[in-house]
């Protein structure tokens, strides 16, 4: 699987992956479900600028990005935010 938010959320996406593989799709599908509204947040600025603020926001990482990329907005890092 390659996903942005498996890198922001790793135990949560092993966990939706493990459910599937093993046939538990109810409760995979509710794990994915709590990422819906998170999701489209991680690309509104460009990859990898979600994914870093999530980072930054959970104290794993700066949410500092290569050039020519800018860091999150204020605004998109409190939407971020307001969903952890």
């Amino acid at each position: 699987i390659i996903t942005v938010l498996g890198n922001a959320f790793p135990q949560q996406f092993s966990d939706m992956t493990r459910a599937a593989l093993a046939g538990d799709f109810a409760q995979a599908q509710q794990l994915l479900f709590d990422f819906v509204a998170l999701n489209p947040l991680m690309y509104e600025e460009g990859n990898p600028v979600g994914v870093k603020a999530a980072l930054a926001l959970q104290g794993v990482c700066a949410a500092a990005v290569r050039l020519p990329l800018v860091p999150a907005s204020e605004g998109l890092t409190a939407r971020i935010k307001a969903l952890l």
